[in-house]
């Protein structure tokens, strides 16, 4: 009887520790990640800095960083402001 009610309270426990394990999740990337990646691309094959972008667009630099990394989500302002700069290949995000 000792036998089986430690195999019980080993499987209980077990069970317990199994529900509690935390789940890996696959997070998806916010459409703002992709902009961010399209933007740095345009900006580095045109060969801009972020210094010269910013001074161009009058955005500041870390907020095109953020937008860069996904932190930040374009408004439609800041959106032509950048389409002015970087052209069709911008404006089609």
């Amino acid at each position: 009887m000792n036998k089986t009610l430690t195999l019980i309270v080993v499987a209980i426990l077990f069970i317990i520790y199994v529900l509690r394990s935390p789940v890996p999740v696959q997070e998806s990337r916010p459409e703002s990640y992709n902009t961010g990646i399209k933007l740095k691309h345009l900006r580095t094959q045109y060969k801009i800095s972020l210094d010269d972008l910013s001074r161009f667009s009058g955005l500041s630099k870390d907020y095109l960083k953020g937008v860069e990394k996904g932190k930040y989500i374009l408004g439609e302002v800041e959106q032509t402001k950048l389409a002015e700069i970087l052209g069709d290949d911008f404006a089609s995000l």
